[in-house]
Formats: C-alpha cells, sequence, structure tokens
C-alpha cells in the first residue's frame, strides 16, 4: 500500500531533533485543524429530542391524534399518542449504541502524545499533535496519527485494528523521500498509522495527516454517517415500496370520496381516509430501510436521525476490522 504525501506539509521543517516551535504548531493548528480522529456524539436528551422531531411520522401521528380528540373519538387519539412512545423510545436506544460506538472506536486511539518541541520532549493532548510534529512513540504506544517513520529500532505495530492482520508487522525507516512534483509516495511499510499500536521497538514519526485527514479517521467517518451506493436489488426494493406508498395514497383518497358520496360526511370520510393512512405508514416505516450499504445487515438507514450505522458497532467491538482490504 502506497501512501500519498503532500510535500508542501514538510515544507520549512527544522531537524527532526528540534521539532516545531510553539508558534509553529499554533499556525499549523490553525490551518490543518485540531487532531480529532473520531468525533464525539452529543449525549444529552436535548439533542435526541431534537433529532426526533425532525422526523415527519411524529408529527402525522400528532396531528390524526388530535383529529380524532377533536370529533370526540377519545379512544383513537389516545391509542396514536402511546403509539408515539416506541418511536422516541427506539430513538433512545440507537442514540446510545451510537454513543457507545463512538466511545469503542475512541478507545483504540491515543489520548496523549509525546512531541519534540523547541529541542525538548513534551507531553501533550492527542488533540494538539499537527502534521509536521515529530512524535517518540515507546513499545505499547499507540500512534496519534499518520505519519513517516523516521526512525525504527526493531520496530513491530499492530495493525489489526485498521487492517486485520492477525501477525505483527514490521516497519522500516524512511530513508529518502521519493519526490515527484508537489507530492511523493511512499510504501505502507514506512508509515504508521492511527488505531495502530507499537508491539516491539521504538520510533520516531513525522506527523503527516491528522484528525479526519488520517486512514482511520476517513474510514470511520464512512462507517458511521457516510452514503453508500444501492445495490441493484435494494433500488428494484425501493421504486417498489414507492409505488405501493403512491398507490395506497390513491385508494385514501378514493375511500375518502366513496365515504363521502355515501352521506357520511366530510370529518367522517376524512377520518376513515386517516385510519388507512396511519396503517400505511407504519408499514412504510417499520419496514427494513433499503440503505444502500452492501456490508449492512442491521435495517437502519445510514442517513437516519441518528447516525447509528452497524458497520460502526462492528468496529468498535473488534468484530470487524476498519480495512478488510488496502491495495
Amino acid at each position: 500500500m502506497n501512501c500519498t504525501v503532500p510535500l508542501q506539509r514538510l515544507e520549512g521543517l527544522a531537524t527532526p531533533e528540534h521539532g516545531l516551535t510553539d508558534s509553529e504548531a499554533s499556525a499549523r493548528r490553525d490551518r490543518y485543524g485540531s487532531n480529532l480522529i473520531v468525533e464525539t456524539v452529543s449525549a444529552d436528551w436535548l439533542s435526541v429530542a431534537r433529532a426526533t422531531a425532525r422526523d415527519p411520522m411524529l408529527w402525522f401521528l400528532l396531528g390524526a391524534s388530535s383529529l380524532f380528540g377533536m370529533v370526540g373519538q377519545a379512544t383513537e387519539a389516545i391509542v396514536l399518542l402511546l403509539a408515539m412512545i416506541p418511536l422516541f423510545g427506539m430513538d433512545a436506544f440507537l442514540h446510545r449504541r451510537t454513543q457507545a460506538s463512538i466511545e469503542g472506536l475512541s478507545s483504540r486511539l491515543a489520548s496523549r502524545a509525546t512531541v519534540i518541541r523547541d529541542g525538548a520532549q513534551r507531553t501533550v493532548g492527542v488533540t494538539e499533535v499537527v502534521p509536521g510534529d515529530v512524535a517518540v512513540i515507546e513499545a505499547g504506544d499507540a500512534f496519534p496519527a499518520d505519519g513517516l517513520i523516521l526512525q525504527a529500532d526493531q520496530l513491530q505495530v499492530d495493525e489489526s485494528a485498521l487492517t486485520g492482520e492477525a501477525y505483527p508487522v514490521h516497519k522500516q525507516a524512511l530513508a529518502s523521500l521519493p519526490r515527484h512534483d508537489d507530492e511523493a509516495r511512499v510504501e505502507g511499510a514506512h508509515w504508521g498509522f492511527a488505531g495502530t499500536r507499537v508491539l516491539t521497538g521504538a520510533t520516531r514519526l513525522r506527523i503527516i495527516y491528522t484528525g479526519g485527514e488520517t486512514l482511520y479517521g476517513e474510514i470511520v467517518r464512512s462507517a458511521v454517517s457516510g452514503s453508500h451506493e444501492r445495490t441493484p436489488l435494494q433500488r428494484a426494493v425501493a421504486n417498489l415500496v414507492t409505488l405501493l406508498v403512491i398507490i395506497a395514497a390513491v385508494i385514501c383518497v378514493l375511500l375518502a370520496w366513496v365515504r363521502f358520496r355515501q352521506g357520511y360526511g366530510l370529518v367522517d370520510s376524512l377520518l376513515s381516509a386517516l385510519t388507512l393512512a396511519v396503517a400505511a405508514v407504519f408499514w412504510r416505516h417499520c419496514r427494513p430501510q433499503a440503505n444502500g450499504s452492501r456490508r449492512n445487515k442491521g435495517g437502519i438507514d445510514a442517513k437516519a436521525r441518528i447516525p447509528y450505522h452497524p458497520d460502526s458497532m462492528s468496529l468498535a467491538d473488534g468484530r470487524r476490522p476498519v480495512v478488510s482490504r488496502l491495495s
């Protein structure tokens, strides 16, 4: 696996023994952002309520319940209100699952890093690491970001969380940087990646990518909230469901018209059509979603109200590596 190195990120850097100055680190943080690889999810109930309020089905049920209540059909109104409780519960459950998956993914990342600033080693929070920093990593430490290996002393790395590789991966120091225009291509043997851990030896790493630009960050974000291309079967199912929903809407209108022509009155006709519409909406809302992810077996839309994705749970609990194949 070859990775690209933007050469402009290495311009004007001091020797690895000196590292960045505080002013240089601050300027690079302003330019490239903080080293926040996996973003946390808000855990307060207010955020759950805001996300739930964006669901049109809840407003439909609330409006239908109000209409039934206005015409004196209290039983139907209460039933519709009670039907909203499982939907709120599902939102809360998915929100908690999302938070747990993010915490599991974050647990594989370093929380602090030792970097060289102004010629001295300094321990900083991992979010303060910037491109151009030189990180000092010992056995048992996790790589704080993606970077080039400058020194390697019998260095072996556990990359199982990233690639699924069961055996330690031997890493080598980069002797020289092959240049090509404004970028360079470097083999994976000379890279240290966020989300992986040093098993033996020690190394110094020149940071190249931080935050969402790391390989770990990009793939986790794609698994958690990215869009995925639909398969032909899922597109066919989605088209069929859309057709059935249109047919159900036409039947609702016809039912209201027939009831009205039979002399039941406008309100009764609307309520009859509304009852049928509620059943259709429940069926449409509860069916498995064809979200287009070829690996998703959970039936939850990847663009759901809360950004839950089954792949993120698989990554978090270790059932699936972040990358199953790198080329």
